[in-house]
């Protein structure tokens, strides 16, 4: 998604802060008319994935939307399957062996989240501040939580998907991952 940072009759920050906080994943990229590096800054912690100042070279913009594109390209997927386990990022549902699992807005983010970042570990803090950045009532009890309920919901009584890393964070692997780890 391309936007402005500023516009006539609206804020672009408030449109991304929206677009994230009811569960916007695409991603987005920011064109801003200051060159001024606190605004950049600003898109790029309000969840813009790239920010560019307008007006920008159209070799540049071309490259930078090419790399978002490389980058993102499981996000162009409208699925995402791993093992038994099929995420409609499109309809925002989730399937285990073709049986719907209803999840939360939340858990169903953080599911995401995990499973776009397969085998990389992330902190309760880490995740807090990709999920709830926008909720300082919250805290790390909350991710722990909904860790758990995830895990419940798929009935993953082993952590075999969703681990824990001791020193590390939580992470979401395939079965095949965990062999490589056991052997």
């Amino acid at each position: 998604m391309l936007m402005g940072w500023q516009l006539a009759d609206a804020s672009g920050r408030c449109i991304l802060v929206r677009y994230r906080a009811v569960g916007g994943t695409m991603p987005v990229f920011v064109l801003t008319a200051s060159d001024c590096l606190l605004s950049k800054v600003q898109a790029l912690d309000e969840g813009a994935d790239d920010v560019l100042a307008f007006p920008p070279h159209e070799m540049e913009l071309k490259a930078r939307i090419a790399a978002l594109t490389r980058r993102f390209g499981g996000h162009a997927a409208r699925m995402l399957e791993v093992g038994e386990l099929r995420l409609d990022v499109a309809g925002g549902k989730l399937f285990k062996n073709d049986r719907e699992i209803q999840l939360l807005s939340k858990e169903y983010k953080l599911l995401e989240f995990l499973m776009r970042h397969q085998n990389q570990s992330f902190t309760a803090e880490a995740i807090m501040e990709r999920l709830w950045k926008s909720d300082a009532a919250q805290s790390t009890d909350t991710v722990r939580t909904h860790i758990k309920t995830l895990r419940q919901k798929l009935g993953d009584t082993n952590n075999s998907n969703i681990v824990t890393r001791r020193g590390l964070g939580y992470a979401f692997v395939t079965t095949m991952q965990l062999q490589r780890q056991s052997a």
